[in-house]
């Protein structure tokens, strides 16, 4: 569900043991039909991990505002929010999918933000 473009690699990596392709093609079903439950907020989501990936870029950069270049700094940013999204996702598509998190309540309202990122 967290989107990363190689699940096999990171699972080895992290102690788990690899997919086969079967099982990959079957995982991956089972995947979009999580991700079609977060759909409405996915807005919600990507504000939030903005505004994570933010605060980690100024805690990184906090001590020395010059110690990284800007693209450095982008780079950074880009990675922050992967996470953060990823681990959002991951989080409310496997609650969901327990019944720890109720469907109804996560899915039912529509959320609208925007964010001044100036």
């Amino acid at each position: 569900d967290t989107g990363l473009d190689d699940a096999n690699k990171l699972a080895e990596l992290v102690g788990l043991n690899r997919v086969s392709e079967e099982g990959n093609a079957k995982e991956q079903e089972e995947s979009d039909l999580r991700l079609s439950r977060l759909y409405s907020l996915m807005s919600y989501i990507d504000a939030i991990s903005d505004m994570t990936a933010d605060t980690f870029v100024a805690l990184q950069n906090g001590k020395d505002p010059e110690a990284l270049s800007e693209e450095e700094t982008e780079s950074s940013r880009i990675i922050y929010k992967a996470v953060g999204m990823s681990t959002l996702i991951g989080a409310l598509s496997i609650g969901l999918d327990l019944g720890i998190l109720d469907s109804d309540v996560v899915g039912g309202g529509k959320i609208e933000m925007e964010i001044d990122r100036e």
